[in-house]
């Protein structure tokens, strides 16, 4: 599992090399539900910043802004190696607008953000990105504090021609036009998102 950086201090800081620590396999973040819980602080979280799956939930996130200006809050950006050896990906999980029930729906979704996520992964050379959608509830006060997570996960990968599929899906990706605005992520702080190695542009 690893992070990458970002100008937080509760992450990697930006423009530092990505930190890589194997997951032992790409299931486990592929297409597929995944709901958790917590109670208190538990896995090292505390009633602001709760633990989840894929790390902590931070009370000020980053920010994915479209080319055509919607926004999409990124939990984070994490760069991920596997023990059974797929090849690495870059993971982006973002605030679903939809209930992660609704596969389709995120799926619509996921295809908007892919033209904007899509020049971080190139940027790292890899060839699988991964979409997670996640509904995240957050209850109760100091002492009875809550937090759920229901999580749907989309892996894109490229094939020899250069084209971005989801797994399961024949359809290609939207990439943005040529000389086009694609999007990008922006830190809490609205600075620009800085990744080693990339994005290109």
């Amino acid at each position: 599992m690893t992070s990458s950086p970002g100008a937080t201090p509760r992450d990697a800081a930006a423009r530092r090399p990505l930190t890589r620590r194997p997951l032992p396999s790409l299931a486990l973040l592929a297409a597929g539900l995944w709901c958790g819980a917590c109670v208190g602080p538990c896995f090292g979280g505390t009633p602001s910043e709760p633990m989840g799956q894929f790390g902590p939930y931070h009370a000020r996130n980053k920010q994915l802004r479209l080319a055509d200006g919607d926004t999409f809050t990124v939990y984070r950006v994490k760069y991920w190696t596997f023990d059974d050896g797929s090849a690495p990906a870059l993971q982006l999980e973002f605030a679903s607008p939809v209930p992660v029930s609704d596969t389709a729906g995120v799926r619509r979704a996921a295809e908007r953000i892919w033209p904007a996520f899509a020049p971080y992964v190139e940027g790292q050379r890899l060839r699988a990105g991964i979409l997670t959608a996640t509904n995240l509830e957050k209850v109760g006060g100091p002492g009875a504090w809550a937090t759920r997570a229901v999580y749907f996960g989309l892996v894109a990968r490229r094939d020899s021609a250069g084209t971005w599929r989801f797994d399961g899906h024949p359809e290609a990706l939207p990439t943005p036009a040529p000389g086009g605005e694609a999007g990008e992520i922006l830190e809490a702080d609205g600075q620009p998102f800085r990744m080693a190695g990339g994005p290109r542009r």
